[in-house]
């Protein structure tokens, strides 16, 4: 079985209609899904890493640094033996729950829907990221694992706004 992984190109309007960052500009322009073996070694490195700094994120929307916007998670949704890794923005944690809201249209799945709010099981997190004031990604360590995936063009665009780790 493949698992269904939306890029950060299918963040659309979750950081472009809401902060005008040119970035999320050029995110906002795509909606490219790809789909990755469930035992695809890199990605799953990846998750792993996002979901050990999952502390850094949520200090990062508690004490968000200055003009940071787009805070999302990626959020692994699972139907009928689909399984959909989704952003998901406006991440917040209340009352011991983590919830946040639907970002982009799920292909394989469809018990939510873009602009629902959903609680978030921790468990589930595949990725984090936000985006700094000078336009750089913080996180997104799925992307980097799907950098293999995409176009040189795309792969050399991702690379320019990834944060180096």
């Amino acid at each position: 079985m493949k698992q269904v992984y939306s890029l950060l190109i299918c963040l659309i309007w979750a950081v472009a209609l809401q902060f005008s960052h040119p970035v999320a500009t050029a995110i906002a322009q795509s909606d490219n899904v790809s789909q990755v073996a469930e035992d695809d070694r890199d990605m799953n490195l990846a998750m792993d890493s996002a979901r050990k700094s999952l502390a850094e994120f949520w200090q990062a929307v508690e004490t968000p640094p200055a003009r940071s916007t787009g805070f999302a998670l990626k959020v692994e949704f699972s139907e009928n033996g689909n399984v959909e890794h989704i952003w998901c923005n406006k991440p917040e944690r209340r009352n011991g729950k983590i919830l946040a809201t639907v970002a982009n249209t799920p292909v394989s799945v469809t018990h939510i829907k873009e602009g629902q709010r959903v609680e978030i099981d921790p468990q589930i997190i595949s990725d984090w990221m936000y985006i700094r004031a000078d336009g750089k990604i913080v996180g997104g360590r799925t992307i980097r694992a799907l950098l293999k995936h995409m176009s040189k063009e795309q792969a050399d665009y991702y690379r320019s706004i990834l944060v180096t780790e």
